[in-house]
């Protein structure tokens, strides 16, 4: 929609693994996003499409991990977003390179 730029922000509550392609309730996509990952339980996320996004840790571990055709570098040697609520993980995709870097806190 034409208004989509205008949201900096969504939530994505979560008992299931997710990707880079999902959405929030709205239907709002990551890209370009500060993305509030809310779920109740450890899940892992599929890098399986170029984006540039923060993930901000509100519930339990994230592991990310990389999809089909992607290649993704751990620039901070860790791929498990486990640090107190407000840690955070940012993507910056460039062509199929995925650079992840986690700041658990």
């Amino acid at each position: 929609a034409v208004y989509d730029a205008i949201v900096p922000q969504i939530i994505i509550t979560s008992t299931v693994g997710i990707n880079s392609n999902t959405t929030d309730s709205n239907g709002f996509g990551q890209n370009g996003r500060t993305v509030v990952v809310n779920n109740s339980i450890a899940i892992t996320y599929t890098i399986n499409s170029p984006l540039t996004t923060l993930i901000m840790k509100y519930g339990a571990n994230i592991t990310f991990v990389q999809g089909s055709g992607r290649n993704m570098i751990q620039v901070d040697g860790t791929n498990i977003l486990s640090g107190v609520v407000g840690s955070t993980a940012t993507i910056i995709s460039v062509g199929s390179t995925d650079y992840l870097r986690i700041s658990n806190a």
